[in-house]
């Protein structure tokens, strides 16, 4: 139900739609499964959606659903996990309690954002309660697992392993880390420990497709938008040396040029 193509018209056409959870780097899982990518995932395969059984990845944004398309979609879902529209409100065919999804930040302009998200849900019977509190306090219910939906910034690294320990990794779950999607999923531990102990860079982007192949067919997350660039203000007579690696910004990376004026 989140429309990306409305976030993308309203910023400028600045945010772009997400594709992939690696954006347009090479670790991006591509239409064509490699050997690689498909040793990884042979093993799990009774455990992986069967989407995942096509050699394109998974469509993680519906880009080819309209809203009410979407919207049909979602119903048909919800009614397959046992729930049913009563009144216009999503409730649970056992219980009749409303679905009530609570979203938790203390960052005001993610609020701002999830209004028009909430709108959407209101078409299929849910209710969205926006909790904006301090800091600290959110980060308290957020590492407590007392919220429904959070917000958190994916950056993957030139070197992945990291990150994805910490985002997706079943030892970070359950109070014990960052894993706030809940993931618990052996097939994702695999590809992320054969990311850290790969031997070559071959064997690193095989793994990092495919653990990207997984986490858009398991729809952890909803994807926001992505954004491959990025803005710096500076002074005039600063400039970047020609051979400028844009992955990192330390402070010997500014260069002060003769040439400007001031």
């Amino acid at each position: 139900m989140f429309q990306h193509d409305w976030y993308h018209e309203i910023n400028g056409a600045l945010l772009g739609i997400p594709t992939s959870y690696y954006g347009d780097t090479e670790f991006a899982a591509t239409n064509e499964i490699s050997d690689g990518e498909r040793a990884i995932l042979e093993d799990f395969e009774d455990d992986l959606p069967a989407e995942m059984r096509n050699d394109a990845p998974v469509d993680f944004t519906f880009g080819d659903l309209n809203l009410r398309q979407r919207q049909r979609l979602a119903i048909n879902l919800l009614n397959e996990a046992g729930y049913t529209l009563e009144n216009g409100r999503l409730v649970n065919a056992t219980t009749s309690d409303e679905v009530v999804l609570e979203f938790v930040s203390s960052n005001p302009m993610a609020v701002q954002y999830l209004l028009a998200y909430d709108q959407r849900l209101e078409r299929i019977g849910i209710s969205l309660k926006l909790t904006r509190m301090d800091p600290a306090a959110s980060q308290r219910m957020i590492l407590d697992y007392a919220f429904d939906l959070t917000t958190a910034p994916w950056r993957p690294q030139s070197t992945p392993g990291i990150f994805e320990n910490l985002f997706w990794h079943s030892s970070q779950v359950n109070g014990r880390g960052f894993g706030l999607a809940g993931l618990d999923n052996p097939a994702v531990d695999a590809a992320i420990a054969l990311i850290n102990s790969s031997r070559d860079w071959g064997q690193t982007i095989s793994a990092t497709r495919a653990l990207d192949r997984i986490l858009r067919a398991s729809y952890v997350a909803i994807p926001m938008w992505h954004r491959s660039d990025a803005f710096i203000a500076h002074d005039a007579r600063l400039s970047f040396p020609d051979d400028f690696d844009a992955n990192f910004l330390p402070a010997e990376s500014w260069w002060w040029s003769s040439t400007k004026k001031e």
